[in-house]
């Protein structure tokens, strides 16, 4: 109470040093107001940047992997870069596929890098100038986000919603549409998706009729050629006190083509043995490695990086 009551007689009898305080903290208030960032969740420099890598559609592993060494060799002259790491086979954006990889940037101490042409996003702008004349892969580069579990960086992510339930071709023109439209706005630094409907694939048809001459069902046909020619988990055994997961696959010299099936069998009813080319149909198609989901519908997603003096709240509407 005694020391309450002397600061309280302090002020009183100082009254210039009450209006003293009342003026600095106007005008510390009007700088921290015109410094500090604006944005919900401000972008701040935390010596990382992750690069996201998607090759042509239906590129081979290897095929990456020489793509993401020649980025990398690349990379290595950005002054304000320690180390890099890279991943191929595994995407920021897209996730598991062949044709997707990415890198994890770590610069150098920030006392090693003090202006502003070292922060974060200007090293993000000369990862983009270096990788500006790749023609057989797609990068986009985002420093990680500021709060945990809000997003792997700092860019938006949109999803298109196909509420018609249109073809997913048509859909996916759509989308490159608005991409493209994006990209036009004074907002956005760049609009990126890693969805695609170019990869090759096999559509595989079951003859039902021939299957049930031979005393099986469709199920069992795919059950083995999903086992052959993409690996089946079918038993586990005990050795060394650990227990181990059996798995089942075809060499891969054994699975390279079509004719393939000619010496991959199935067990008919009888107890014999027939190829899966008697039951099986293969057709050479298009179409996407995966298909996602938002809210009921067919979504693709996409992600935007605000242009900088933009906050990363930005309304975009829906296109008509």
């Amino acid at each position: 109470v005694d020391k309450y009551k002397t600061i309280v007689l302090l002020f009183i009898k100082r009254r210039w040093l009450t209006w003293s305080l009342l003026a600095c903290s106007v005008v510390l208030l009007v700088f921290l107001m015109n410094t500090t960032k604006t944005s919900l969740v401000p972008d701040e420099d935390q010596g990382v940047i992750f690069v996201n890598v998607s090759t042509a559609a239906g590129s081979s592993l290897t095929t990456t992997d020489e793509v993401m060494e020649r980025i990398e060799k690349r990379l290595m002259a950005i002054p304000q870069l320690k180390h890099v790491q890279k991943v191929a086979g595994y995407g920021l954006l897209a996730g598991q596929g062949s044709s997707f990889g990415m890198l994890i940037l770590k610069l150098k101490p920030w006392d090693e890098r003090p202006d502003d042409a070292d922060n974060v996003q200007s090293v993000i702008g000369q990862v983009y100038a270096l990788t500006a004349d790749i023609k057989d892969a797609s990068v986009f580069a985002i420093s990680p986000g500021m709060i945990p579990g809000y997003g792997m960086g700092n860019a938006l992510e949109l999803h298109m919603q196909d509420k018609m339930g249109g073809d997913i071709n048509e859909f996916f023109t759509t989308t490159q549409q608005y991409l493209g439209a994006l990209n036009q706005r004074p907002e956005i630094a760049m609009a990126y998706s890693t969805f695609d409907v170019r990869y090759p694939q096999w559509t595989v048809e079951v003859d039902a009729a021939k299957c049930k001459r031979a005393g099986i069902t469709p199920d069992a046909v795919l059950s083995t050629l999903s086992g052959y020619y993409g690996g089946q988990y079918v038993s586990n055994f005990n050795r060394f006190s650990k227990v181990y997961r059996v798995m089942i696959q075809a060499d891969p010299m054994f699975r390279l083509d079509e004719t393939s099936l000619d010496n991959a069998f199935v067990r008919m009813s009888n107890g014999e043995m027939a190829p899966l080319s008697q039951f099986v149909t293969l057709t050479r198609s298009y179409g996407a490695e995966s298909l996602s989901r938002f809210n009921m519908y067919n979504s693709i997603a996409v992600n935007a990086m605000p242009a900088d003096g933009y906050l990363s709240l930005i309304h975009i509407s829906e296109p008509t």
